[in-house]
């Protein structure tokens, strides 16, 4: 949540789940949170969560893809992509889609972190560091969605520890990278700096996380919603 909250202002949400991650949002001092969720029975517990809340609260409902469209450009000072594939064929990639509308949607200057553990839980192994991983699964993504390799301020890992039951993931360390939309926003008074502990809370929502189908090896076929992983909680 610091990652994505840095720069105060207005943050951008994706996907609501058990709320960790957007509790921990609503501890920093911003604006204005706004929340997207598909998911009708999380969106009611959206709506109750957001009374409670010290800071504004946005729900918005429906698919990302249908609703980043009516967001006007340049209105986010930060944003959190931490949602569900909605199909095999977009497991490796799903966020790369959502990360070209963000580039749109963000402040100059604004923040944006994300994470797809049914991604990297298949694939992260194979590299031998996050270094790697990311200039070779990642960087050629973000670079046609407006990113540009100066953008991206952070690629470390932070430990977790994935429960035994947990079918897509096993590795002990996960990534939440931080990149920066070029330029400088108006009035900003710069970005906090964040340790390698605010880092790892950045990603707690990534912590929600539902059993997929199949073993990490294989790649997991999502439901057909947008929704954040809910049962397989990683600490």
């Amino acid at each position: 949540a610091e990652i994505a909250t840095q720069k105060g202002g207005k943050v951008l949400e994706v996907g609501f789940g058990l709320a960790i991650s957007a509790t921990a949002i609503q501890g920093q001092d911003i604006s204005e949170h706004v929340i997207i969720e598909a998911n009708a029975d999380v969106f009611k517990s959206l709506e109750e969560w957001a009374k409670k809340q010290p800071h504004k609260v946005t729900p918005m409902f429906g698919l990302w893809q249908d609703v980043v469209k009516t967001l006007p450009n340049d209105s986010f000072d930060g944003i959190l992509y931490d949602t569900y594939p909605n199909s095999k064929e977009e497991q490796h990639t799903h966020q790369f889609g959502f990360i070209k509308e963000a580039h749109r949607i963000l402040k100059p200057g604004g923040v944006l972190t994300y994470c797809n553990l049914t991604s990297i839980g298949v694939l992260r192994p194979k590299y031998k560091d996050w270094e790697s991983f990311f200039r070779e699964t990642q960087l050629p993504h973000l670079k046609e969605c407006g990113f540009v390799e100066s953008d991206v301020k952070s690629v470390e890992g932070f430990p977790v520890t994935p429960p035994a039951e947990c079918e897509y993931y096993d590795f002990p360390e996960a990534l939440a990278p931080t990149l920066f939309k070029s330029g400088v926003a108006s009035g900003s008074s710069g970005a906090k700096a964040i340790s390698s502990s605010s880092t790892a809370a950045a990603s707690s929502d990534i912590a929600s996380a539902s059993t997929a189908p199949g073993a990490a090896s294989s790649a997991p076929v999502a439901e057909p919603r947008q929704r954040k992983r809910d049962k397989c909680a990683i600490s």
